[in-house]
């Protein structure tokens, strides 16, 4: 399965989950996802 693929059928499923569980629960995901990407310096470099 294509990395894109995979990503567009774990969308699906987080979806689903995500109607099942409380705001919070959901920005942890979201958090816990994406890591400490906004502190770090290469991420803010991406956009120059």
């Amino acid at each position: 399965m294509e990395p894109e693929q995979a990503m567009a059928e774990a969308a699906e499923a987080v979806k689903q989950l995500f109607s099942h569980v409380g705001n919070e629960a959901r920005m942890n995901f979201i958090y816990k996802l994406i890591g400490n990407a906004g502190d770090e310096k290469t991420a803010s470099m991406v956009h120059l």
